[in-house]
Order: C-alpha cells, then sequence, then structure tokens
C-alpha cells in the first residue's frame, strides 16, 4: 500500500530522492577533497566511511535539509583549501557562492565564513602583520557573492524581511 501514498502524493518520493542524491553527491565531494589533501588511497577510504556513516546514511534517506547542506557544505570546504593552496580569485568567489548556498539551505553554513578567513591569513601569511585593503579585497568580494548567493536562495529574505 505505501507504493499508492507515493503515487497520489510524489511530494515524499521527490523530497527522499534529493535527499539520497544530495548524500551520494557529498560521498563523492569528500573523496576529492580527500584526494587533493591527502592521496587517492585516502580518498577512498574516507568516501567509504562516509558512505558507510550511520548518521550520513539515515539522513540521507529523509527529506531533511542536512544532507544538501552537507553537500553544499563539503564544496564550500574544497574551494576553501583552494584558497589556502593557491589564494587565487576565483577561488574565493567559488567558496564565497558555496557558503551562501549553503547559509540559505540552512543558517548554520554562515559559520563556514570563519574557516574561509582562516584560511586567507594563512596563504597570506598576514597574521602579524597590517591589514590594509589590498590584502582583504578577495575576501570582501566573496562575501558579496556569499550575501548574493543566499538571497538567490533565499529570495523571501530580501523581497519580504519583515515576514522573514
Amino acid at each position: 500500500m505505501p507504493e499508492v501514498f507515493y503515487i497520489v502524493s510524489p511530494f515524499f518520493l521527490i523530497s527522499r530522492s534529493l535527499s539520497a542524491i544530495f548524500g551520494s553527491l557529498t560521498v563523492i565531494s569528500v573523496y576529492y577533497i580527500s584526494k587533493d589533501i591527502f592521496s587517492k588511497k585516502v580518498a577512498y577510504l574516507s568516501a567509504f566511511i562516509m558512505a558507510i556513516l550511520p548518521v550520513s546514511v539515515y539522513e540521507s534517506h529523509l527529506a531533511k535539509v542536512d544532507t544538501a547542506n552537507a553537500f553544499f557544505t563539503s564544496i564550500a570546504i574544497y574551494f576553501m583549501w583552494q584558497v589556502l593552496k593557491k589564494g587565487k580569485l576565483k577561488s574565493y568567489i567559488l567558496s564565497g557562492l558555496w557558503i551562501g548556498l549553503s547559509t540559505s539551505i540552512k543558517y548554520n553554513g554562515a559559520l563556514l565564513f570563519f574557516p574561509l578567513l582562516m584560511a586567507h591569513f594563512l596563504q597570506k601569511k598576514s597574521f602579524d602583520k597590517k591589514i590594509n585593503v589590498e590584502s582583504i579585497k578577495s575576501l570582501v568580494i566573496s562575501g558579496l557573492v556569499s550575501v548574493t548567493a543566499f538571497y538567490a536562495g533565499t529570495p523571501f529574505a530580501l523581497f519580504d524581511y519583515k515576514k522573514f
């Protein structure tokens, strides 16, 4: 009889399928992050652990936003690693994009800006130097992209902020 329920109300089937897709994509992103930071062997192990992790498996078959948030967060972490490694503007923009989308999914995604700050200052090696406009230009651009992505994902926050 549950099959009839999914035909009559496909929302649950669609939302649970999307959750499973985001859970699977998170496993793939964990693989690429681990491969870039460590090695292929560590990447396989990391992806395997992520794939069988009970909380990941459990959340991936429920119609909740946590798996989508985990995916967006993992992509943001990948680009933060690129900021730390290379320091290119493209990495700042993409990390800001994914931080904004993660925040749009679940507000705790806004906390991802702190690791981006750490990656920036570690890459620039500027903890003991004075902060100048040129050194934080990339961070400001990343922040603007992040806010734009948040409002693109949550337009209600902009258009009807009193009810938001």
